[in-house]
């Protein structure tokens, strides 16, 4: 599990490992219609200055409480996604989102939400349970993007992005 990108010029790598206190997040935002997100998080916050978090989320899987496993896992298929809009109730998409060595937050979804130029393509998936049985996705990622400070609105661009992360079916 791990995420690598050029940001703005600079090389960035994390990975998760026993010792270096960051853990794979993964969550799910709404009820019928909803989004998945996966994350590389610090997992003692607040996270310290040097260090870097990142997540994706993707949205919005519909009739997701009627969903089974195959249907979930074909929400993840292999293939070349969009990237959201400012709100889901706007369409569906991809949202990439980084906290820097600062501490600044960083989105696709924020300033102008300009993506043209962008991409994002899910490479390959892989079934995986927790140790209660819940159902998750082990999905590598790759993509670029224009990633937008959500204070200032500032942009800085993304490239060489490549992410492994987990969805869980929650």
């Amino acid at each position: 599990i791990y995420y690598k990108a050029t940001i703005g010029g600079v090389n960035y790598f994390q990975s998760i490992t026993a010792t270096n206190n960051y853990e794979a997040g993964s969550g799910m935002g709404g009820t019928d219609d909803v989004v998945f997100g996966g994350g590389i998080n610090y997992a003692n916050p607040p996270l310290p200055a040097g260090l870097t978090e990142m997540s994706v989320d993707k949205g919005l899987m519909h009739n997701y409480l009627s969903a089974t496993e195959s249907q979930f896992k074909a929400f993840f298929a292999p293939g070349i996604y969009p990237y959201a809009p400012s709100s889901y109730s706007l369409g569906d998409g991809i949202s990439i989102a980084w906290t820097d060595p600062l501490g600044g937050d960083w989105d696709t979804r924020d300033g102008t939400v300009d993506q043209a130029g962008s991409n994002f393509k899910i490479i390959s998936t892989e079934d995986s349970y927790d140790a209660i049985g819940r159902y998750y996705i082990k999905v590598k990622m790759q993509f670029n993007c224009k990633l937008y400070n959500r204070t200032t609105g500032a942009a800085t661009m993304l490239t060489n992005g490549e992410m492994v992360v987990y969805f869980g079916m929650l």
